[in-house]
């Protein structure tokens, strides 16, 4: 049984020369998050594993002095809400214990925070964000299931997973000018899913000599208004991971005390774009950012039980990239 409760307050002074009333968020603020959890796994037989759990949240926010988005003018924000969410996890194992499977289902839950509801900032290339005091907690349910096998030489694991978005806060454009730049503010109209498989294998060719690597797939898709027009569109979600993997070579010494290995890191190009990706042409080129591959050689040596040393070359044929 596992159980738990954390608190956690921060204070904020948010000032800037540009603005008599507030920094990039509300000045005078204050945010207060409380949680207590509780997790339960019970074996069922050798063989078979149950667990569940549960989390009740509390989130407050406070800001004394904010811009108001339509007066321009000096108001306050103060709003709070409470969640209860619930997560359940059924595990299988053979045995002796070489494979094992999993298929989990868990609720997520994320409250508004300072930024959210009380920034007046550029954003992005060249937007000002300004407050959006009204929103609402996000909601996510997520369902998840995978595979890990392994022998004396060779381990595996796929996992896939789908989840689903319930009014996430999301970014879009208002209309208006501020200062000569658009103005963006944000809402709780990003309803859809994100969706992904992921990949993982290492094989020991022979001692010391391992060869492994790691594949990662993700898309998925939400609403969103991408003018100002009241007119919702499902896009991409904004900076999707592109398909990424791993791939290296590893050289382990028998007493384990030295090692060195060859890792490439590769990535296709990311041009799965929403509306806010293509304008943000001061972070994504036209068409998406290139995929890339890069290299990295590393080294250690454990001195004593207590010290021990690394080196690397990072990005050995000084690839240019972009993450």
């Amino acid at each position: 049984l596992e159980y738990g409760i954390e608190y956690y307050h921060d204070v904020v002074d948010s000032f800037s020369s540009a603005n008599a009333i507030q920094g990039p968020v509300g000045d005078d603020a204050g945010y207060d998050l409380f949680g207590v959890y509780l997790n339960d796994r019970i074996e069922l037989t050798p063989a078979w594993e149950w667990s569940a759990g549960g989390r009740y949240s509390h989130a407050a926010a406070a800001a004394d002095r904010v811009r108001d988005p339509l007066t321009t003018t000096q108001t306050g924000v103060s709003r709070s809400w409470h969640s209860a969410v619930g997560e359940t996890r059924l595990r299988w194992r053979a045995l002796p214990e070489r494979l094992h499977w999993y298929a989990a289902m868990a609720q997520g839950f994320r409250a508004p925070n300072l930024s959210d509801l009380t920034r007046f900032d550029v954003s992005r290339s060249g937007e000002v964000e300004t407050a959006a005091p009204d929103l609402n907690p996000e909601k996510y349910l997520s369902f998840e299931s995978g595979l890990k096998w392994r022998q004396p030489r060779l381990t595996a694991g796929l996992s896939g997973y789908y989840t689903l978005i319930q009014d996430q806060i999301v970014r879009f454009p208002t209309g208006s000018l501020i200062g000569g730049l658009p103005e963006v503010t944000k809402g709780n109209v990003g309803d859809g899913y994100v969706q992904g498989i992921e990949l993982g294998l290492a094989w020991e060719l022979a001692e010391p000599w391992t060869l492994f690597g790691n594949l990662a797939w993700v898309e998925g898709q939400a609403d969103t208004f991408p003018t100002a027009a009241s007119v919702a569109t499902r896009e991409y979600l904004d900076r999707l991971m592109p398909l990424s993997a791993q791939a290296g070579l590893r050289w382990e010494s028998g007493d384990g005390r030295w090692w060195s290995e060859a890792v490439a890191m590769l990535a296709d190009k990311a041009d799965k774009l929403s509306s806010r990706d293509l304008a943000d042409t001061q972070r994504i080129p036209p068409g998406g950012t290139p995929g890339y591959a890069v290299l990295y050689l590393r080294g250690g040596w454990d001195v004593t039980r207590r010290l021990s040393a690394q080196a690397a070359i990072e990005n050995v044929f000084d690839s240019d990239y972009r993450i």
